[in-house]
């Protein structure tokens, strides 16, 4: 104990005359560390932590597999039921409505919009919640049943002060009374997230559209290899009874934990996020073995008269291991504080559609991954000079005279391998940065099709039975409109049911000249007349819709380009006839309608997906059947473009209330908004990225100086000498800048092979094929950052060694 402390101080009173080389080192192990722990931080808590259930590996989610590769993640309502009345794997079954446009309540205080999801009522049975009160019943779960809900915690505190009174009470779901049955607990966390939860009511729905989600508890002891075989046996029961003409093992249902299917689109970027970050760890890692290498060389006299003198070589670990401890564990501390204390502005950042297990924390799965860091670290600093030392001869180092030329090329394989490494990680970081860069910017210069600018959007949900036909749901909207026009500053309203890079209708369509031309699954938008004035969306063919297309009018439509090129590439789109919804039967059949324009294409899916064929109708021209399904759906959207930046949202609410008190307003917000909130998941990664490969440069540059400047100091005699004899002070400084990008230019080939494969990981990730594009010039880029780096650092070493004076030092030798 006496010879550690001994070599502590030691150690402390070396690093405290090295303040320099002490805070470098010990910022870089501090920012590696912190890095590394925010990444973990959220892959852990979408990733590696369970979610907030009981026995949560049990708890499953149903999808159908093809051979073929088709697949859905909904199934249909009588696959449910086959599956809840004849399963014997499951000890609960449930099934929920993924596609709600949320509720409008009433009865108490203001009336306002909230989630609502349906749900059958062995939901939060499955999930393994109790809640206040009880669940739904068998009975209220039947069509007709009594109109029970499930109150979330959240919204019992907000709107009943913890009341438990609240139990019974009565208030109005789209116009209709509910009677509150039950409030969830305050930690339970809903899928989807919801404020509320309705009984599903499907009774005995013979539709096999897949529609619905379900969950499934596994039964305790029932592997799921063999809860899969039993679903298989189903399926085939199943293609019997409801699909005779499928062939036999061409859709099965099958099964998959119900936190990977959660966390199926996001896990491929976060595992690539965190090998980032990684390679930050490594290159801080390799930054500061050069450094402590590149000082255990100039203390190598040091050591070697120490051996010279009887001292013994196990007492090298003592120091050398003090020096790691003294450096790498208040980096560790200090990196593990910043990383706590940068979660708020982490969770500011975090895409809202990244489904976190937990809350971002540091908890005891990142303590134990960052503790790893710091042990790995400490080992790393604490080995590599000690092994560097071990290897050295001693006498050999004492027989050098104190000017020689330089260190001998063994000392410096190493620091010059690290280099190397170094390069190598860091130029792949930047290339990846550049690629997501890339991608980003490939983006948000996509025209959406129509000007944002300017726009601002009102939502309203219309699932009510007032809203069951179109007339009035068209005089609603319309009376809306006509408020909405009178308030200051406003130029144009209209209405749409499928605001772009929202979901929204689709439906089977044909022509009616080629019946066998389907689009399975085209978007059907239901909008007022000056919709394409709004979104200033332009014409290409034919003309635009007017007032006097409504319900006593022959029934038109509009089209858009894709649509247009898909069916009519050699002729003219307008004229043509067009029929949707004729294939899912009677409840969503709309009638033939006469094309009269053509309109350019627009990005409804989002800016990272190509213009999908899209038919726009006359939202007064809607069938009832049809404007009925889409209100208990979707969001009816008022589009309102305005003359200036100012807003006009408290206007637009009392407008609503004006026309219908009973109708709160569900979001406003305007439509660059919307579009920058598709854009959050690609921004997020790219900006992480971008400041890794900052950081990993900084690094670059830091080891490139640190192993120059040793170099340098080694051969200040060489110099002098070079200067004595007639070389320029210029010729000194491109002697030095070329030796730093030499110590580079292996590592950034390496690098290069690094990036092609990277790429390639890359490729699905990105839209339209950006990646390739970009492959060549980010690459270029990347070298240029990395060898202007490298001169940097290897200039301010050479401007040094060029500043010194020839005689004085020859004198002084």
């Amino acid at each position: 104990m006496r010879t550690l402390l001994l070599n502590l101080r030691c150690s402390l009173r070396s690093l405290w005359k090295h303040k320099t080389f002490a805070l470098i080192t010990t910022l870089t192990i501090t920012l590696g560390i912190a890095a590394n722990t925010l990444v973990f931080s959220v892959f852990n808590a979408v990733l590696l932590r369970s979610l907030p259930y009981p026995d949560a590996n049990h708890l499953m989610m149903l999808h159908w597999s093809g051979r073929h590769g088709q697949s859905s993640d909904d199934i249909s309502a009588p696959a449910f039921t086959l599956v809840k009345d004849r399963a014997l794997s499951f000890r609960e079954v449930a099934a929920l409505d993924p596609v709600n446009a949320g509720v409008n309540l009433s009865g108490f205080g203001s009336p306002q919009y909230v989630k609502a999801l349906r749900v059958s009522e062995g939901f939060l049975r499955t999930l393994g919640t109790v809640p206040m009160g009880r669940s739904f019943t068998l009975q209220e779960d039947q069509p007709g049943g009594a109109h029970a809900v499930v109150l979330g915690y959240g919204l019992w505190v907000k709107d009943f002060n913890k009341d438990p009174g609240a139990l019974g009470h009565q208030f109005r779901v789209n116009g209709e009374s509910y009677t509150i049955v039950g409030i969830t607990p305050p930690d339970f966390r809903s899928y989807p997230e919801a404020d509320l939860w309705i009984p599903l009511q499907l009774g005995s729905v013979t539709n096999p559209g897949n529609d619905y989600r379900v969950i499934v508890r596994l039964k305790d002891g029932i592997a799921p290899d063999q809860a899969r075989q039993e679903l298989k046996q189903l399926s085939e029961i199943y293609r019997k009874i409801y699909a005779p003409q499928t062939p036999p093992g061409e859709v099965i249902l099958t099964m998959s934990s119900f936190q990977g299917f959660m966390t199926a689109g996001v896990r491929k970027n976060l595992s690539l996020l965190l090998a980032a970050v990684g390679f930050v760890l490594l290159i801080a890692a390799t930054n500061t073995t050069l450094l402590i290498i590149v000082r255990a060389l100039a203390r190598s006299r040091e050591f070697a008269t120490r051996a010279a003198l009887g001292g013994n070589r196990n007492g090298w670990f003592g120091a050398f291991f003090s020096d790691s401890f003294l450096l790498v564990v208040p980096g560790g501390v200090l990196g593990i504080i910043l990383a706590k204390e940068s979660i708020p502005l982490v969770r500011w950042i975090f895409p809202g559609d990244l489904p976190l297990a937990v809350p971002i924390s540091i908890d005891k799965n990142v303590l134990l991954f960052s503790l790893a860091i710091v042990v790995f670290m400490f080992l790393v600093l604490g080995l590599s000079p000690t092994l560097k030392a071990f290897k050295t001869d001693p006498a050999a180092v004492l027989r050098q005279s104190s000017y020689s030329v330089s260190a001998g090329p063994g000392h410096m394989f190493l620091a010059r391998g690290l280099i190397t490494a170094q390069a190598t990680l860091t130029l792949i970081l930047l290339a990846s940065a550049g690629m997501l860069l890339h991608n980003f910017m490939a983006l948000i210069a996509i025209s959406p099709g129509f000007d944002p600018e300017h726009v601002m959007v009102l939502q309203v949900s219309l699932d009510s039975n007032r809203y069951l036909s179109t007339p009035p749901t068209a005089q609603l909207v319309e009376k809306i409109g006509s408020q909405i026009h009178d308030l200051p500053d406003i130029e144009s309203v209209a209405s749409v049911v499928g605001l772009p890079f929202e979901r929204g209708l689709n439906l089977p369509m044909h022509p009616m000249d080629a019946k066998a031309k389907v689009i399975n699954a085209a978007e059907y938008r239901m909008v007022s007349p000056d919709y394409f004035k709004v979104m200033r969306i332009s014409t290409v063919a034919g003309k635009q819709f007017s007032e006097a297309d409504d319900g006593n009018a022959a029934p038109v439509a509009m089209i858009n380009e894709t649509m247009a090129r898909l069916w009519w590439p050699q002729q003219p789109a307008v004229g043509q006839f067009v029929q949707a919804g004729e294939e899912l039967g009677q409840q969503l059949t709309d009638m033939p309608r006469l094309i009269i324009g053509v309109l350019a294409d627009i990005r409804e899916s989002g800016l990272d997906h190509p213009a999908p064929p899209t038919l726009f109708i006359p939202l007064r021209q809607t069938p009832n059947n049809i404007i009925k399904f889409a209100n208990q759906l979707f969001l009816t959207s008022i589009v309102v473009r305005t003359r200036s930046q100012a807003n006009r949202i408290e206007g637009a609410r009392r407008s609503i209330a004006g026309v219908d008190p009973d109708l709160p307003l569900a979001s406003a917000h305007p439509m660059s908004q919307i579009i920058s909130s598709s854009l959050l998941l690609p921004r997020f990664y790219a900006s992480f990225t971008m400041v890794f490969s900052a950081f990993a440069l900084l690094l670059t540059v830091t080891g490139v100086y640190g192993l120059l400047s040793y170099q340098v100091s080694q051969r200040v005699r060489e110099i002098a000498l070079r200067m004595a004899v007639g070389s320029s002070r210029s010729g000194v400084v491109l002697l030095i800048v070329a030796q730093g990008l030499r110590l580079i230019s292996i590592g950034m080939a390496f690098g290069l092979i690094g990036c092609v494969i990277v790429s390639r990981l890359f490729k699905s990730m990105f839209y339209n094929g950006a990646v390739q594009s970009s492959t060549l010039s980010v690459l270029g880029i990347a070298v240029a950052l990395m060898s202007f780096a490298a001169m940097a650092a290897s200039g301010i070493t050479a401007y040094r060694a060029a500043s010194i004076e020839p005689m004085a030092v020859l004198r002084n030798e």
